[in-house]
């Protein structure tokens, strides 16, 4: 492709790109645009960096004054093993409240959980015995709603949020366990920065086997990399899934699409669209568990496929349009979404094609005897040194984040050599989007996305320890204090209504569904 060398082996002397034809140019394009993809977050990387410290300097992260909801959404023949396991972890161990309050609770825990008709196990005794009673180290308000014909974490959610009357609602999955001060930290960033929603970072906690690893360094790479980086070029960040808070006020204006294979997205894209502002915030940490094998590793990364590609199809025409947002939020969604593809391709080119083409140069001249060897020259050899100096750059940076994140966990040796691994097979990472893309795109042309499905997840505890009596979450039921165990949630502490039973206790919000239906 670019410029040959001299039969004697010395380029002669000639202009810059000079000998170079329409292939060469067109080659050397990609590698501008890479280049200045590469460059672009770079900068905002170190943009975000810088004004994070800044604000390190500011105090944060206090206790919470304002009142919390936390869901907890829940299916249970997939998550009944853990879920106990993550309500004992939340009750005692997630910090919020500034002092225990013996009239009213400051913080709320919901169980939102459905099940197929039929379906009993002993955890679902234990959770009636929780419901309406204060437990656990901060004496924290707890219902358990198992929800009637719910099929999706979308319409647990919807069950449970109209009821809300707390200030703030976060969402985890079951399998999540938050660091204390995640709230905290999350919340405080909240104010500081007048936003609707904080979405905090997550972590492998229990699954690390080899390929728990690598998810744990790709999650790493992502919300201290990636995401940052997205964050200041398209000027929003966006709702994960869990490890979320939003001002509950907003939450509530409208309802999960129980039909989207990523609920999530497509929730924060009506939601930009309607001038939200949501922010990331890494340091706001959620360990969750790993997939319990590769396939439903590949289902699970299949459904977010699905999911995105989705939401982008589906809403691309009011994106393109964006009536009720500004021109630049308006390009900020539409490089969250349609440009997203774009992005894939070129990152392709810089990081698989430009591989590709150097060792073919490579191979020709070890095995060259004579004659004219190939050389990089001119404009492609010019913009390759820059693309490497740039990636040079955020891979130090990446590894930088590891020192300045994980150094006081006895993870970090661990972390640091996965991330340097992950960052090695990136290439291949790529890869694998474009086939799960090429796949999903595939599927929602055919018609053949089918219906949500929970993700298999190895599980904290044994199936066999969840089918036992109570322990921890229950233990705590009976250390709470005689009044507040017999505390029924009152209206003023808690949203539902008096005298509500776990099944009646919410009002579903079928009404402000979305119309429309997922189709191409």
């Amino acid at each position: 492709m670019p410029t040959l060398s001299s039969a004697a082996g010395s380029a002669p002397s000639m202009s810059w790109g000079e000998g170079y034809h329409t292939g060469h140019w067109v080659y050397f394009a990609f590698l501008s645009v890479a280049n200045c993809l590469q460059l672009a977050s770079f900068i905002g990387l170190m943009v975000y960096f810088i004004r994070g410290y800044l604000h390190s300097r500011k105090k944060k992260g206090d206790a919470i004054s304002g009142t919390v909801a936390i869901i907890v959404p829940c299916y249970m023949p997939n998550e009944h093993s853990i879920i106990e396991e993550t309500l004992e972890h939340i009750l005692n161990k997630l910090e919020c409240e500034q002092e225990v309050n013996p009239e009213a609770s400051q913080v709320i825990v919901y169980c939102a959980y459905n099940a197929p008709d039929g379906w009993t196990h002993p955890i679902e005794d234990k959770l009636k015995d929780m419901d309406g009673k204060r437990i656990g180290k901060w004496s924290r308000s707890f219902r358990s709603i198992r929800v009637p014909d719910s099929k999706s974490k979308a319409s647990n959610l919807n069950y449970v949020i109209p009821e809300i009357n707390s200030d703030y609602t976060v969402i985890y999955d079951a399998d999540h366990h938050p660091d204390p001060r995640s709230l905290c930290i999350a919340v405080a960033k909240l104010e500081r920065e007048g936003v609707d929603c904080i979405q905090g970072s997550t972590y492998i906690r229990k699954g690390l086997n080899c390929m728990g690893k690598l998810i744990d360094a790709e999650f790493f790479v992502t919300h201290f990399v990636i995401f940052p980086s997205l964050q200041v070029l398209s000027g929003t960040g966006f709702f994960g899934g869990s490890n979320a808070v939003w001002r509950s006020k907003f939450l509530k204006t409208q309802a999960f699409h129980h039909s989207a294979q990523t609920e999530d997205i497509e929730y924060t894209t009506r939601a930009l669209l309607s001038g939200a502002k949501i922010q990331f915030c890494p340091e706001s940490r959620s360990g969750e568990l790993a997939p319990v094998s590769v396939q439903a590793f590949w289902k699970q990364r299949l459904r977010w496929a699905m999911g995105w590609d989705q939401v982008t199809l589906m809403h691309f025409d009011n994106i393109r349009k964006g009536e009720n947002i500004s021109c630049l939020a308006r390009m900020g969604i539409m490089y969250l979404l349609p440009l997203r593809w774009v992005i894939l391709a070129i990152m392709l080119v810089s990081t698989v094609v430009q591989p590709i083409v150097l060792a073919v140069y490579d191979v020709h001249n070890f095995f060259l005897d004579g004659g004219e060897r190939l050389q990089m020259t001119g404009p492609i050899q010019t913009t390759m040194w820059i693309g490497l100096g740039v990636l040079f750059g955020t891979v130090s940076v990446a590894l930088g984040s590891v020192i300045a994140y994980e150094r006081r966990d006895n993870r970090f040796l661990r972390q640091f050599v996965m991330v340097i691994t992950f960052l090695v097979i990136a290439p291949g990472y790529l890869l694998l989007q474009l086939v799960l893309v090429s796949v999903s795109l595939h599927r929602i042309r055919s018609n053949k996305v089918g219906d949500w499905v929970v993700t298999q997840r190895t599980t904290a505890v044994s199936r066999e320890a969840a089918s036992d009596a109570v322990k921890p979450a229950a233990e705590a039921v009976g250390k709470a204090s005689p009044a507040a165990a017999e505390d029924e949630c009152t209206p003023s502490s808690v949203s539902e209504k008096p005298g509500a039973t776990s099944s009646e206790s919410a009002t579903p919000m079928e009404s402000r569904e979305p119309s429309e239906v997922f189709s191409v």
